[in-house]
């Protein structure tokens, strides 16, 4: 998984400004997952530079499975952070206090998504062109919960406007023009209408 995220980023031009140098804040995003598109909540996220080149990164937030923290590094444009859930929050039939690895690389977004996945990145109320981190998220849990192992393609961005932890962007859901417009009504052919 990692490595076609990898390979993909690495095609782009390279990003002038470290991890470290982007605004900290309550990032969103979304992750895919058997061909699906599903939005991630609002987390906060800050990266402390140690020098020009690399630092810390920490932050907090909580989902569907639960609460969790974020721990990690930045080198130049890659973030390795290690999401840790805090057992007894959420979900008791997903959350067991494991940890998610997750490897980033900032980017421009859709530039380094296949046009499927750009699309869906727009759905998820993306701007055009916007800068945020591109990679995958890896969960390895040992045989003491049912030896689940799972990878999944992901990205987080700074909304444009403001917004508390927790928060999840509703998926615009584009529809076929013949199912948007009710009877009678007339539309531009090039026109996108969605729900």
């Amino acid at each position: 998984m990692m490595t076609r995220v990898a390979e993909r980023v690495g095609r782009l031009a390279p990003m002038a400004v470290p991890v470290g140098a982007t605004p900290g804040g309550n990032f969103v995003g979304c992750y895919w997952q058997d061909n699906q598109c599903h939005p991630i909540a609002a987390q906060e996220l800050r990266c402390v530079p140690i020098d020009d080149r690399r630092g810390e990164a920490s932050g907090h937030g909580f989902d569907a499975v639960g609460t969790f923290s974020l721990r990690g590094e930045y080198v130049g444009a890659r973030l390795a952070l290690t999401k840790l859930y805090v057992t007894g929050t959420g979900d008791p039939t997903e959350n067991y206090g494991h940890t998610v690895e997750l490897r980033l690389e900032y980017c421009q977004l859709a530039a380094g998504l296949p046009p499927s996945q750009a699309a869906d990145l727009a759905a998820c109320g993306a701007p055009p062109g916007v800068v945020g981190l591109l990679g995958s998220w890896h969960l390895r849990r040992g045989d003491k919960h049912d030896g689940c192992h799972d990878d999944a393609e992901m990205v987080l961005w700074l909304p444009v406007e403001t917004v508390t932890i927790g928060y999840v962007i509703p998926m615009a859901v584009a529809m076929p023009i013949e199912q948007a417009v009710p009877m009678g009504v007339a539309v531009d052919a090039s026109t996108t209408l969605s729900a």
